[in-house]
């Protein structure tokens, strides 16, 4: 919605003549009762005038899904909802959505309707992609079309989703195994670190506790409270968010390790109270690929350390060194804050180390020994 000549317009995409085109309707005069886009009045005249659009697309015997996608999809992702004042979708996730839109599934869907597309169709198209992509990418490229048929059969144009039934290529290459940092990894790139307080706690964020890049920009002074810090928000290149997920937003315990490296840092930065923990010279999160691309990296390659995978190692180191030290993935699900245990240890948790590996037997065996001396006393 946008205000001009007096009044609240609504702006939309719709097919003329074949090509999408954007076009606006007028809404309502602005005035006392019409003074704000999120009113209660503003909002239903929106709805009114937008479901009438919408139905040009519902009530179609059917359409093709170019069109559907383009007219349909995209404005349902990006609504605003009125309860949260957000976009359905993330601006990341769109971003991710037309990438994939653009280079793989548009030219695939070509002229293509909803009713008349078929499972096998989607099989052999996903299989084109084995020879070029890998797992993830194909991943993505099914999760996409599922979610485009899902809402065809919202609007009642199909009665099932045919991207449900689609078979994931055999011969699929795996992703290559994602890198992670060990402790001693950990401590040395700290350690090179030195002449930079702010970068040392960056790594010590993602190695120590897990935090994601976007939750380590967003973090304020008014977060931390005691030994405690509250993960509420996440920064980059769309502005500030919420976290990932509702399960992202959590209050994490802070270890002396990195409790020592947010001492060092505050102090430098002339121990304030409130704002960014890394802030830009005007008030905003820092961006964190420069301050890896600049000061990080470089600084680390003089050292000759690796800092391959990044932060996102760090995370995974988090949760590896959790479950070494602990024997409990559950504690690194918390840490991590995923609702599902599997995507904790099949994405972050890494394969263990020697010493960690041998220490476990050796308890498993020691278990072993106290149980049978105990039956035959």
């Amino acid at each position: 919605m946008f205000k001009a000549s007096g009044a609240w317009h609504v702006r939309y995409y719709t097919t003329v003549g074949g090509e999408r085109v954007q076009k606006s309707s007028r809404l309502c005069a602005v005035d006392r009762e019409h003074s704000s886009p999120k009113s209660k009045l503003v909002n239903m005249a929106r709805r009114e005038v937008m479901d009438a659009v919408n139905a040009e697309v519902r009530t179609s015997d059917d359409v093709s899904i170019v069109q559907f996608y383009e007219n349909r999809f995209l404005p349902y992702c990006e609504e605003v909802i009125e309860l949260t004042g957000r976009p359905r979708m993330k601006a990341s996730t769109m971003r991710a959505y037309e990438h994939l839109w653009r280079r793989h599934l548009k030219p695939h869907f070509g002229t293509q309707t909803l009713q008349a597309y078929q499972a096998k169709t989607g099989t052999r198209f996903l299989q084109s992609l084995a020879t070029t992509q890998g797992k993830s990418v194909i991943k993505h490229a099914k999760g996409l079309g599922t979610a485009i048929f899902k809402l065809a059969i919202r609007d009642e144009i199909i009665q099932a989703n045919p991207f449900r039934d689609v078979l994931m290529p055999d011969d699929v290459v795996e992703p290559e195994a994602t890198a992670h940092y060990t402790k001693e990894q950990t401590e040395k790139i700290i350690a090179a670190l030195h002449a930079h307080p702010d970068c040392q706690l960056v790594v010590g964020l993602a190695c120590y506790l897990g935090f994601r890049p976007g939750e380590i920009a967003g973090l304020r002074w008014e977060d931390f409270e005691g030994d405690d810090v509250k993960i509420a928000r996440s920064a980059g290149r769309d502005g500030v968010d919420t976290p990932k997920t509702q399960d992202s937003v959590a209050t994490l315990p802070i270890i002396p390790q990195v409790k020592a490296l947010l001492d060092a840092w505050k102090v430098k930065s002339g121990n304030p109270s409130i704002g960014y923990v890394f802030q830009s010279r005007n008030g905003t999160p820092v961006d964190l690929h420069n301050m890896v691309a600049r000061t990080i990296r470089p600084t680390l390659k003089k050292a000759k350390l690796e800092f391959k995978g990044g932060l996102y190692a760090g995370r995974r180191g988090a949760a590896t060194l959790v479950i070494e030290v602990t024997g409990n993935a559950a504690v690194a699900q918390a840490l991590l804050r995923h609702a599902s245990m599997k995507t904790t240890l099949d994405a972050y948790a890494k394969v263990i180390g020697k010493a960690a590996f041998a220490k476990g037997m050796a308890q498993v065996s020691e278990a072993i020994t106290a149980a049978a001396s105990k039956k035959a006393g």
